[in-house]
């Protein structure tokens, strides 16, 4: 086993290790799917548009994946972390689980993706 994977935690089988060191996925390929059921798409795309009428925009990417947020220094962490915490929220890999990009998914839930490099709004 490459040293990057893991061990997922339903059945113990190796997990991809091609996210890099510490980041291995909890669930091997055959395992996600029923690990994921909390958000299956129709959900995910409906808390897409919930999160557009709260705050005016699609979600970023790092709305809702604290890991990024803090490898990228995001000023709102604690907020970002909270929402996730909660299980309120979808996190980024069970979006893009079932979408190519985050941004399909964005238009899937029949929206815009915020423009690329036009910053990113804080939510608080």
């Amino acid at each position: 086993m490459n040293s990057y994977g893991g061990k997922c935690e339903t059945c113990g089988a190796p997990t991809d290790p091609s996210q890099g060191p510490g980041k291995a996925p909890k669930h091997c390929k055959e395992c996600a799917p029923a690990a994921n059921a909390k958000w299956p798409p129709e959900r995910i795309l409906q808390k897409i548009r919930e999160w557009a009428d709260l705050y005016g925009d699609p979600p970023g990417c790092m709305d809702w994946n604290p890991t990024l947020a803090a490898n990228k220094g995001a000023a709102d962490l604690a907020t970002i972390r909270e929402r996730f915490e909660s299980g309120d929220w979808p996190w980024y890999g069970s979006v893009t689980y079932n979408w190519p990009t985050w941004n399909d998914a964005i238009r899937a839930a029949g929206l815009q993706p915020r423009e690329a490099g036009k910053g990113r709004k804080v939510f608080a």
